[in-house]
């Protein structure tokens, strides 16, 4: 039962960093112009 909660809470600390990953690279950032393109 334990590992199940540390699966359960790995995979929702994994799930909050590719959100913000995905959040940062579709908002892009004004101080890096190299992602104009998206």
């Amino acid at each position: 039962m334990l590992f199940g909660y540390i699966v359960a809470a790995s995979l929702g600390a994994l799930a909050v960093i590719l959100g913000l990953v995905i959040h940062h690279l579709l908002q892009g950032d004004p101080g890096e112009p190299r992602r104009k393109d998206l």
